[in-house]
């Protein structure tokens, strides 16, 4: 099954919903908005605007930097989408390559190893939180950040 998904990120709020409306209505099956903390809009209040006007298409992170995100708030962000779209949340994830966007959030950018460590342990905790789940997680990179 193939997925066509279309990346955005919104400038303005009338033309970020008529994008929404045109995404949906041309056949796209995803609408995804950038998650770069600093630098562009919140994409989960982006796309929660999209959902207002939207009824089919899904709706999601392109891709959320598991690196400089906390679980929880995460969880509840796509938690929150899901309600306010009827279920059409979307999670797309990264281990946060940019060094300015953990500098953002005043973190230590790490190596490879720990980005991907950091990754892991933030998805499998959302996860957990979105199952309705408790969790405890330790998600430094490094262990000591």
């Amino acid at each position: 099954m193939t997925v066509v998904s279309l990346q955005a990120t919104p400038t303005d709020a009338a033309d970020w919903v008529d994008l929404a409306r045109r995404a949906e209505a041309t056949g796209f099956d995803a609408l995804l908005a950038a998650d770069h903390p600093g630098d562009v809009t919140s994409p989960f209040v982006a796309l929660a605007a999209a959902a207002s006007v939207t009824t089919t298409i899904g709706l999601g992170s392109y891709v959320s930097n598991l690196g400089v995100r906390e679980p929880i708030l995460l969880a509840a962000d796509v938690a929150t989408l899901d309600l306010v779209s009827g279920g059409r949340a979307r999670l797309g994830v990264g281990a946060g390559h940019a060094p300015a966007e953990w500098a953002a959030v005043g973190r230590v950018h790490p190596d490879v190893a720990g980005r991907v460590r950091r990754c892991v342990a933030v998805a499998e905790a959302v996860r957990a939180l979105l199952d309705g789940s408790p969790v405890t997680v330790d998600s430094r990179p490094n262990g000591s950040d």
